[in-house]
């Protein structure tokens, strides 16, 4: 459990620290690689023309490869 701090609000959410992934492979052997996923907002950008995207995907870059 992650409580993040807003100066407005405090978010509670069931998540995982991203410094969990990169040290997940060197303590387990048995993993090929974790990769971290994770859902966000993002404000996109074309000349003059802004638009805010709810539904994002960010991953690490090996997610790529790993598919």
């Amino acid at each position: 459990m992650a409580d993040v701090k807003t100066p407005s609000e405090v978010i509670k959410g069931n998540i995982t620290s991203w410094a969990v992934a990169p040290n997940l492979e060197p303590e387990f052997p048995e993993i090929e690689a974790a990769i971290r996923v994770n859902e966000i907002e993002a404000l996109v950008k074309k000349d003059d023309l802004k638009f805010l995207e709810e539904d994002v995907i960010a991953a690490d870059l090996r997610f790529l490869y790993k598919l």
